[in-house]
């Protein structure tokens, strides 16, 4: 490559990070400024960055509101500015991730830069597939692989998606003997934003380490049930700050409860159509080829992570004012970026040598679908629509 075409491409990056990062600036100036238009969660948790350390109140998952308040102390600027441009560097590096993701894992596939940033653009606009009078809501009741409006699920997105791209591809993160340690770091951290990701991730990786006969490997398992360990703890300690303790979450009645499609049901007038709505693309790459899946190592915990936000979103539910909320259908909403990313990754390894084939047609529709979908709901939350 010469000079000027190393500069070229780098220029076009920084142009698409500088978009990424201005549009979600945007965005997230009007969810802080305009609350009433631009309806979010952050105005809540704008005054829980407000409570963090103060006494009696703690904030139990306080990683976002911890990088709210560094911002503002580095720059000077007030809380709602800081959170701003908090949730915009999130944003743009959530954007850089999958870019590096795509670029690792279709290495050898012959794409331009100019097409990788193309694919990322899509992965970070496509949403459930939406054709009125089938479903109820874009949003509600099906998911989609970008939230706008959840503050914390943002801060989990980065780290998730490190830990996973680690796991299956660790000598390209770090070297062997610290991989463990950057997954062991991400998922941590994630915890102190959410704890979405780990309520699937853990039990997904212990069905992984069956199916890939893993158990013999005893750094891997030593990894694991250190991870359980540590985790189990956290999110214990954090259970009981959030319903037994005094936190900014914590009102009386509340607590977990079991709850067979419940929530699910308010906003979904057939539950399976909406999860196939959610996940057709991903759902056509993995029928394609089953065989392909079962040895993408990325596909299948991908795939396990999927399944249990299925069942925790369809099984549990707060008790209480929050019961409405649906706060445990986030671990299926993170799985469903998480599966487009790595779905599309093995598409675009195939798609070059089966265009014309029924499976590829089926494929492609479902991806243009999800894709139309998205920029419509993208258009609509810029330009202050709701988000359900």
């Amino acid at each position: 490559m010469s000079l000027w075409s190393k500069a070229g491409s780098v220029l076009i990056k920084l142009v698409f990070f500088g978009f990424i990062f201005g549009a979600s600036l945007y965005l997230f100036y009007n969810q802080a400024f305009h609350e009433t238009q631009y309806i979010s969660d952050l105005p809540g948790h704008l005054s829980y960055c407000l409570a963090l350390g103060a006494q009696p109140l703690s904030v139990p998952h306080p990683l976002f509101h911890v990088m709210v308040l560094l911002v503002s102390s580095l720059s000077g600027l007030g809380i709602k500015y800081s959170a701003a441009a908090a949730l915009a560097g999130l944003t743009t590096t959530l954007a850089f991730i999958i870019f590096w993701i795509l670029g690792s894992s279709l290495s050898k596939e012959g794409y331009t830069d100019a097409e990788l940033l193309f694919v990322t653009l899509l992965m970070m606009t496509v949403s459930s597939v939406f054709i009125p009078g089938l479903v109820q809501n874009m949003y509600l009741g099906q998911g989609s692989p970008n939230v706008w409006h959840s503050a914390t699920l943002l801060a989990v997105k980065p780290l998730a998606f490190l830990a996973v791209y680690s796991l299956i591809n660790g000598d390209q993160v770090s070297t062997r003997g610290t991989r463990y340690v950057v997954i062991l770091i991400a998922t941590l951290m994630s915890v102190f934003a959410k704890p979405s990701f780990i309520f699937m991730f853990l039990p997904a990786l212990w069905i992984f380490s069956v199916i890939k006969r893993k158990l013999a490997d005893r750094r891997f398992m030593s990894f694991l049930i250190g991870l359980s360990a540590v985790s189990a703890v956290i999110v214990a300690l954090q259970f009981i700050d959030v319903y037994h303790g005094p936190s900014v979450y914590s009102e009386s009645g509340s607590g977990v409860q079991l709850d067979f499609f419940g929530v699910w049901s308010m906003y979904a007038r057939n539950i399976p159509v909406s999860i196939v709505f959610g996940l057709a693309f991903p759902l056509c790459v993995a029928l394609a080829n089953p065989k392909r899946v079962y040895e993408n190592e990325a596909l299948i915990i991908c795939w396990l992570m999927t399944i249990f936000g299925i069942i925790i979103a369809a099984t549990l539910a707060e008790s209480g004012s929050r019961y409405h909320h649906g706060n445990f259908a986030w671990s299926y909403f993170l799985a469903q970026q998480l599966i487009f990313v790595f779905s599309m990754i093995e598409f675009m390894k195939w798609q070059k040598k089966t265009v014309g084939s029924i499976w590829y047609n089926l494929t492609a529709a479902a991806l243009s679908l999800h894709i139309v979908s998205g920029m419509i709901y993208t258009v609509r939350i810029w330009s202050g629509g709701f988000y359900y």
